[in-house]
């Protein structure tokens, strides 16, 4: 929030949106676009899980459980590993 703040104040941005009106609010962006648009979810190092890992369900407009489910099975994955050494 506080970069995206900054950002809009930048003076090569705020020129646009300067005068500007809100149509509407919002808690959250939702990435849509179905598999196509879904981030790489691991690389060396890391894992996206969760709502930044575009794990949205667009039809019913859920993400909670799907979100939780892949941290669990993140965490599986990551146990697993760690296992083998």
């Amino acid at each position: 929030f506080d970069e995206f703040q900054r950002f809009k104040h930048h003076p090569a941005i705020a020129k646009y949106l300067r005068d500007g009106e809100r149509l509407s609010f919002g808690a959250r962006a939702i990435a849509k676009g179905g598999l196509r648009s879904l981030p790489k979810q691991q690389f060396l190092g890391g894992l996206l899980i969760g709502c930044d890992a575009g794990t949205l369900n667009m039809g019913k407009i859920k993400g909670t459980h799907t979100a939780m489910k892949s941290g669990m099975l993140s965490a599986e994955a990551v146990y697993q590993q760690l296992a083998k050494g």
